[in-house]
């Protein structure tokens, strides 16, 4: 008896060990894959239809010389982006005496730089008649991203997206002012894109009717960032509240950025001034037969006074 338990012990034995041999060698498994990932970066692209010419080449400027030349922008780039116009200036001063406007609109017809078939924004911007996104002079104009002109859009700037297309008036006059004669300058123009992540420049870009943001801190009056329809906040609305939109505020933007420019060059006049005539109108005459545009001269009364050799009588139309 004690000969067969003994046995039956060595055998229970034999049966684990084999036992825990088989589950070290094997197991059941499954799984499950999510295939064919891919990521891809979006981009920001800018561009203008100058052909890599200057927009402007004055020379011989007189107090008065106005001209004005168009092109168009157009954002080829997946990401929504800001746009902000600014320009690097160099020269010996005279940008101090040129005054810019710059108007944003649409252009229906004529070739770089021609401004025929152009036609202002409907929106009075920044409160300087119809279109207008810049009014000052060229040294005041910003000089980087930061200090730039936003492309405007009511209470938001506009986000650009794929495929949006601008066309702006650029009109540049030499003040009359007696500093300015002799000297110089050159300009480059450029319309700068930086996406952004800001959901309410995202939504503005869409042209909406009205759009509230509902982020106000306090008060009973949501105000319409697109128009002019204010909303009344009800029932104990609460505001001021967190939320979960990612929206960084105007200038939400993250580098790289992409450009598109043209350029300007002009210099004051130091020749002897003709003669105003007797009607006293202004009149037009060609620039260079490359642009087929015309360049308007002012009949101004004021004139300049320098030493001999020097415009000593008021410039006329020519």
């Amino acid at each position: 008896m004690r000969t067969k338990l003994l046995a039956s012990i060595t055998l229970l034995a034999a049966v684990v060990t084999t036992l825990a041999g088989v589950s070290t060698w094997s197991a059941f498994s499954g799984s499950t894959a999510d295939v064919g990932n891919t990521f891809a970066a979006g981009t920001v692209a800018i561009s203008d239809n100058d052909g890599g010419s200057a927009m402007f080449a004055f020379t011989g400027m007189r107090p008065g010389d106005t001209d004005a030349k168009c092109l168009t922008v157009t954002y080829t780039g997946t990401l929504p982006s800001l746009v902000r116009l600014h320009g690097a200036t160099t020269g010996s001063g005279l940008d101090q005496y040129v005054d810019m406007e710059i108007t944003r609109g649409t252009i229906s017809s004529g070739a770089y730089p021609s401004c025929t078939g152009f036609a202002a924004d409907g929106t009075d911007w920044i409160g300087q008649g119809a279109g207008v996104i810049y009014r000052g002079t060229l040294a005041a104009f910003g000089d980087d991203w930061a200090a730039g002109t936003a492309d405007p859009k009511a209470a938001v700037p506009e986000a650009w997206t794929t495929g949006e297309v601008h066309a702006y008036k650029v009109q540049l006059t030499l003040q009359d002012n007696q500093s300015a004669m002799g000297k110089s300058f050159s300009q480059t123009l450029t319309w700068e894109a930086r996406n952004t992540t800001a959901y309410s420049q995202v939504v503005m870009s869409d042209g909406p009717v009205g759009y509230w943001k509902l982020d106000e801190a306090a008060g009973t009056t949501a105000a319409d960032s697109a128009g002019a329809n204010p909303g009344t906040y009800a029932n104990g609305t609460l505001v001021g509240q967190s939320s979960g939109v990612k929206d960084g505020g105007y200038a939400a933007s993250s580098t790289p950025a992409t450009t598109t420019s043209t350029s300007v060059t002009c210099s004051a006049s130091r020749g002897t001034c003709r003669s105003r005539s007797s009607s006293g109108s202004s009149a037009t005459r060609p620039t260079r037969a490359s642009t087929g545009s015309s360049r308007a001269r002012s009949t101004s009364s004021a004139p300049w006074t320098g030493p001999a050799g020097c415009c000593t009588s008021a410039p006329t139309a020519t």
